[in-house]
């Protein structure tokens, strides 16, 4: 008997626990057949052999139960190679009640049937996985696209279906769920639904908080939720986020790193929108000196701040 990958040992020990040894014969024959093509990857001529000798198989009494339930495990095993797990189960299943209904209990053959079964469901539940997580991505990436051109009412509509699938693929409180969380955010804030937009943000917000590694996203979000809160002449909650954001930053890039631009340029705005002229100068003194030195060293300043600090697209003018 030859062995197959994955199924070979078990195959090989439900023909010895037959007690009727044939010469070769047809049988013999299509399982060593279906076996070499099954190595070579030829899954439709091994489907083909495995269903003949299945055929012949149930055709050969004197044979024992051993051959059939070989042939259920063998055809079982090419739909399975060929994603069609509903088939291969129902084969599986049938194999596994002729071994216990002929084998006695707690017989090896019977377990070995069983992890099969538990290795297709294993199966099936990474294609229906991965199913999810490419849906997933299809959504996020078309939304990503409106939200370039400007169609921020269909692009939110799309991280909002990207979201449970999300969840879904990448758990609920992973950095995958926060970034999209981030960008319906900004798609809610760009249609001016601010109160969206915070709720987002903030949940966003309290995702990446609990992720150490994902420092220049959270002062990101922090720049964004202030923005929406100053758009809205809600000073007071904008400024200790944005400072917040600026301390994370300056933690995280140092204090003359192009990625405080965007915070530096926002406290400016706040200060002045608010008459705190000094406070304003102090910001705009400091983002001059980090431009100054981007000069000097012919850099340009970042703009994404490594996915994590995006300027917000509604401008920062003053609203005094």
């Amino acid at each position: 008997m030859s062995r197959i990958p994955g199924l070979g040992a078990s195959l090989a020990a439900l023909l010895l626990a037959s007690t009727t040894v044939l010469a070769a014969d047809a049988w013999t024959q299509l399982d060593q057949q279906f076996a070499t093509q099954y190595r070579a990857g030829d899954y439709a001529a091994a489907l083909v052999s495995a269903q003949r000798a299945l055929v012949v198989a149930e055709q050969q009494p004197a044979a024992g139960a051993a051959r059939v339930v070989s042939s259920l495990n063998a055809l079982a095993l090419v739909l399975q190679a060929q994603g069609q797990y509903d088939e291969a189960q129902l084969l599986l299943e049938r194999a596994l009640r002729e071994s216990e209904h002929a084998l006695p209990a707690g017989h090896s053959n019977i377990e070995v049937l069983r992890n099969n079964l538990a290795s297709l469901q294993e199966a099936r539940d990474r294609q229906a996985a991965t199913a999810v997580a490419r849906q997933a991505e299809a959504l996020n990436e078309a939304a990503l696209a409106l939200h370039q051109r400007g169609e921020f009412l269909q692009a939110a509509e799309q991280y909002e279906q990207a979201l449970p699938l999300v969840a879904q693929c990448c758990g609920a409180q992973g950095a995958e769920m926060a970034r999209v969380l981030a960008s319906l955010g900004d798609a809610r804030a760009e249609l001016r639904q601010y109160d969206e937009a915070a709720s987002r943000y903030a949940a966003a917000l309290a995702l990446y908080e609990q992720l150490p590694d994902e420092t220049l996203a959270q002062a990101g979000v922090l720049n964004s939720l202030a923005a929406v809160h100053y758009r809205q002449r809600q000073y007071r909650q904008a400024e200790p986020l944005f400072r917040r954001a600026l301390q994370l930053l300056e933690q995280r890039q140092g204090a003359l790193h192009a990625d405080l631009l965007p915070v530096l340029d926002n406290l400016v705005a706040l200060f002045r929108a608010t008459g705190q002229d000094q406070c304003a100068e102090e910001f705009r003194r400091r983002a001059a000196a980090i431009r100054k030195t981007q000069e000097l060293h012919s850099l340009r300043p970042s703009s994404t701040g490594s996915a994590g600090l995006p300027v917000p697209s509604f401008p920062m003018e003053s609203s005094s």
